[in-house]
């Protein structure tokens, strides 16, 4: 196997593919993506899935791989912990160009569970990717629980006698709150003033009525 490659860690709030790498790849070769998914969500994640790297827990992270060929399946995780209520959302693509590259039953999920040494294993899946418009798998899960360790897990089989290889790029942020609860805490935050302002003009008026 060759060592994985993490690319450098970018704190930038727009999620995006590496296009001078993947997406010249990606457009000309397709993508490896057409097998079954072997993930559904809720099903219980056993593993284990080996540790390349981590995600940033809030900001944007690019993640890849590369493998020898005729590797055969693979399980990587991706992991990170969040301190509060959050989100991910995720983009990866396997590009096929034989005899370049070629990862066969590519898929990518969110999953729950714990680090064990070197391995992540263990909890529930939580989100699976799609194939998008592209080509390329998306994911989206605005569930993630406060103080929780989850993964972003990629699964592959390495087609024998060729090399895959595999990139993509995670964001995880806060999830916002929504538009009702940001009115109710404006209001709060505007009853509040009002009150100060009567106490201070309470204030005040028992001060004048001080004899001298």
């Amino acid at each position: 196997m060759v060592e994985p490659v993490l690319a450098k860690q970018n704190q930038g709030k727009k999620l995006r593919i590496n296009t001078t790498l993947f997406g010249a790849l990606l457009l000309i070769a397709g993508f490896a993506g057409n097998a079954q998914a072997a993930l559904s969500v809720g099903d219980s994640y056993v593993g284990p899935a080996s540790l390349q790297g981590s995600l940033n827990s809030s900001g944007e992270t690019v993640f890849s791989n590369a493998f020898s060929s005729g590797f055969g399946g693979f399980q990587d995780a991706f992991t990170f912990a969040v301190t509060t209520a959050s989100q991910i959302s995720a983009l990866a693509s396997a590009p096929a160009l034989p005899p370049a590259f070629q990862i066969n039953s590519f898929e990518i999920a969110v999953v729950e569970g714990g680090v064990v040494g070197t391995t992540f294993s263990g909890g529930q899946v939580k989100a699976v990717g799609s194939v998008s418009g592209s080509g390329a798998l998306e994911l989206s899960y605005s569930n993630l629980a406060a103080n929780t360790q989850y993964a972003l897990v990629v699964l592959g089989e390495v087609a024998s006698g060729i090399p895959g290889f595999y990139g993509g790029s995670a964001e995880v942020s806060a999830v916002p709150l929504p538009s009702a609860a940001l009115l109710f805490l404006s209001s709060l935050l505007a009853l509040a003033g009002v009150v100060r302002q009567r106490r201070k003009k309470s204030g005040a008026i028992k001060t004048s009525e001080q004899p001298a």
